[in-house]
């Protein structure tokens, strides 16, 4: 019986592809095969990027499944033209997100206990931070996670500890931290400056994300839905990110526009059935191997929620690992996606459209 079922999970098993690509048919204003790029190969892929300024692009190359041998490029874009112009020396390990202050300077932070690296605007020199695991989005704050709490730093030419804290981090901007005290989100200053504070929900039932988007409004996620709050968790707007888990958010940097990179799994109403067949057949092991095949990056207006940007692709069970391959320029008029080998830059329109 069990046999039975797995091949009518097999013979189920054609996944319906066509999921549109971009509905909105907005193509993309320029593309660069990052093959083509000197530390480029066949078996590269882009394990993150991030804008310098709505013009020049950082992508981090590593190696298909290696935690180490990366490297960093820095792309130029003219027109509907993307050239390297700066590339770094590679074998660093992979990073978790690239941070791009206004001055040019980079910080990749890391993955677990890796240090997080500091480049200088032409990538002529590196320095490790060991601790940094946080960090601004100009990457000139960040913080390390400690047993007891947390440690906060500014980060130029040397970091320097700025204060020692308790509590659960959470995020950091330049100016703005936010940490969890019990059941209290607390919303400060670097130097300690207390800016606003609300209730929340304890850490073991929902673990609260939040992030300062702009002076005075943070990215609050409570696990029931997502808004955008004052200080105070005041709503201010309700955001709708799509479906699956969220590998990456950013904004731009007034804060006006957000991105989201979702992942998710979609198969045929056929495949679904031979799954829950199996699963039922095997006693809830079910298939066992389910990854995901297709990705969303959405922009929105964080004021009134509206759309600007929506952009699908669906790809092979288990092909892509996860990355941060989308990002958003500074302005907010740009994205940058990197899928597929090809990274494509779009020019966001000017209007958003309300969500239907």
């Amino acid at each position: 019986m069990i046999r039975l079922l797995a091949v009518l999970s097999v013979v189920m098993s054609v996944t319906v592809w066509g999921y549109a690509s971009n509905p909105r048919a907005l193509e993309p204003i320029a593309t660069l095969d990052l093959s083509q790029l000197r530390a480029g190969t066949k078996d590269s892929s882009a394990q993150s990027i991030a804008f310098v300024s709505d013009t020049s692009i950082a992508v981090s190359l590593c190696p298909n499944d290696s935690a180490t041998d990366c490297s960093l490029s820095l792309l130029r874009r003219d027109g509907n033209s993307l050239r390297a112009y700066a590339a770094s020396i590679p074998h660093f390990r992979r990073g978790r997100s690239i941070h791009v202050s206004p001055e040019g300077r980079i910080l990749i932070t890391p993955f677990a206990a890796s240090p997080a690296v500091s480049f200088t605007p032409d990538l002529s020199v590196t320095r490790e931070l060991p601790g940094v695991f946080l960090a601004s989005p100009s990457g000139n704050a960040g913080a390390e996670i400690t047993k007891n709490g947390w440690k906060l730093y500014q980060i130029g030419s040397q970091s320097e500890l700025v204060r020692e804290g308790k509590g659960s981090f959470r995020s950091v901007s330049d100016e703005v931290i936010a940490f969890q005290d019990g059941n209290v989100m607390r919303i400060e200053t670097l130097q300690g400056t207390r800016l606003g504070s609300f209730s929340v929900k304890p850490e073991v039932k929902c673990y609260n994300v939040v992030y300062p988007i702009d002076t005075d409004r943070l990215y609050f996620d409570d696990c029931k839905k997502i808004r955008v709050v004052d200080f105070g968790g005041r709503e201010q707007s309700e955001l709708r990110p799509p479906k699956g888990w969220r590998a990456h958010q950013f904004w731009s940097r007034d804060g006006k526009r957000i991105l989201f990179d979702n992942f998710d799994r979609k198969i045929s109403m056929f495949r679904n059935g031979g799954e829950i067949l199996l699963a039922v057949g095997t006693l809830g092991a079910g298939v066992g191997d389910e990854q995901d095949n297709r990705e969303e990056v959405l922009v929105l207006d964080t004021s009134s929620g509206d759309s600007c940007f929506d952009w699908k692709r669906s790809f092979p069970e288990g092909s892509v690992a996860l990355a941060q391959d989308a990002a958003i320029s500074p302005s907010g008029e740009f994205v940058a996606i990197a899928a597929g080998g090809i990274l494509s830059v779009y020019h966001l329109p000017d209007v958003c459209r309300r969500n239907k």
